[in-house]
């Protein structure tokens, strides 16, 4: 392996292929987290995989063949294979860039250390695409997904999955911008923090209503109405 430590991360390469384009691209997406937040978050590490196989032994049960990266706890696992990327890239319309992934598994890192999935888990998925500018399109497979139905079902805030779905990411996203766009990114922050602050169990509904000034259900029925 060879690495690259600074002070608020590890670079690891499995294969001692690391590369300065891959330390840019690391620096580039923490900074990007780190001036969304406007703040550091605990030391963690990055390994940087180069085979389907490597990538999935790592990345354990949450391992699915479209996930080219993973964030587990004070590390994440991102795979460097330029073809997946390229092909990646074609199909899911410019979100699988690889500093694009970067910045979206530094955002769960972020989550993590602010607390955030004791909150709603769809925010800290379309956090992550929001931050990393992972804009997806509005169909999946050729079928419209931002549908009211499945957007509702997919923005209960208990929900946890059991296994990943694209469908997701994409209602998680669009919520996530309108979430941030309607009520501005410093009482969105606000938000964020009232999470970091508290961490025993939180009463999310209570505390969403408390910073926005809304009910969550009333901001999910305002959203699905943009659909």
């Amino acid at each position: 392996m060879k690495s690259h430590k600074t002070k608020n991360y590890e670079i690891i390469d499995i294969k001692g292929k690391l590369t300065k384009d891959i330390i840019k691209k690391c620096s580039f997406s923490f900074n990007k987290n780190k001036r969304f937040f406007k703040k550091n978050c605990d030391f963690f590490k990055i390994y940087i995989s180069h085979t389907e196989k490597d990538f999935k032994k790592r990345s354990k049960k949450f391992y699915q063949p479209w996930v080219k990266g993973v964030s587990l706890k004070g590390k994440i696992i991102v795979i460097r294979v330029p073809k997946l990327f390229r092909e990646s890239y074609k199909k899911y319309k410019g979100t699988a860039k690889f500093e694009m992934l970067l910045t979206h598994e530094i955002n769960h890192i972020y989550s993590n250390f602010l607390n955030l999935y004791k909150g709603a888990y769809w925010l800290t998925e379309g956090l992550a695409m929001y931050v990393a500018g992972q804009i997806p399109g509005k169909t999946y497979k050729g079928d419209t997904i931002l549908n009211r139905e499945k957007a509702k079902k997919l923005l209960f805030y208990k929900l946890r999955y059991k296994k990943l779905c694209p469908e997701m990411y994409i209602v998680h996203y669009y919520a996530t911008k309108y979430l941030t766009k309607r009520f501005g990114k410093n009482k969105f922050l606000r938000f964020i923090d009232s999470h970091s602050k508290n961490m025993k169990k939180i009463d999310f509904e209570k505390k969403f209503k408390k910073i926005f000034e809304i009910s969550y259900d009333s901001f999910i029925e305002d959203f699905i109405g943009t659909l």
